[in-house]
């Protein structure tokens, strides 16, 4: 339960949190992949506890909910694309293809001004007729995920960029620097990895959404 209400929280945090649902791409009515999709199962990866450095997992993620895969944010942001960039099947029953995710590392990093994201995933679309992959991509995804803007608290967002910014760099948020004083309080600390999480699979998400628009089928 604690873990769903972090998630609700940073969705309403966070306002351009549906980045991964914007139309990428516009799809031909006769593209075959066209309401085709139905979204299948993510698999392998790091729980959320483990995603993290092991001295800030133990200060932060202490509850059982945070056992739970980071995977989770799959389901999450590929629905979404799916269906705004017009892939997604209206009934799961109907559709001709599923879309699944192997997660082979991932992992957060919390920063003064957000945190950094680095995954290997691999994308598989399965023809579900012929139980036969068709298609399959791996995405290695290494950046920065910027915090946005939440809760009023935009003075220590801008401090710890600002401070950030003047000494050159981003660097990582210990578990020595967490508190219960901003701009590193716990709770913070737990939004901006539960963004990380998020915005990694968001930018795979479009990436994948552009990829499966040119991608023919084989009949």
């Amino acid at each position: 339960m604690r873990g769903l209400i972090v998630s609700l929280l940073v969705a309403l945090a966070t306002p351009t949190l549906a980045v991964a649902a914007d139309r990428v791409v516009t799809l031909a009515p006769d593209n075959p992949l066209a309401g085709a999709i139905r979204l299948g199962e993510a698999t392998g990866g790091p729980s959320v506890h483990d995603a993290v450095p092991a001295d800030v997992a133990e200060k932060v993620f202490t509850s059982p909910s945070d056992s739970e895969p980071a995977n989770g944010w799959f389901t999450r942001t590929y629905t979404a694309a799916l269906k705004t960039n017009g892939f997604m099947a209206k009934k799961p029953e109907l559709a001709r293809y599923e879309l699944s995710a192997e997660v082979k590392s991932m992992a957060v990093t919390p920063l003064l001004s957000g945190s950094h994201h680095t995954s290997v995933v691999v994308y598989r679309l399965r023809d579900i007729t012929k139980d036969a992959v068709v298609w399959e991509q791996t995405q290695s995804t290494d950046f920065d995920v910027r915090r946005g803007m939440r809760f009023g608290a935009i003075g220590g967002a801008i401090g710890s960029a600002a401070g950030g910014a003047l000494a050159g760099q981003n660097p990582a948020v210990t578990a020595s620097m967490i508190s219960n004083q901003r701009p590193h309080r716990p709770f913070d600390i737990r939004i901006d990895v539960w963004e990380g999480i998020m915005r990694g699979f968001q930018q795979m998400a479009q990436k994948t959404m552009i990829e499966l628009s040119t991608f023919q089928p084989p009949a």
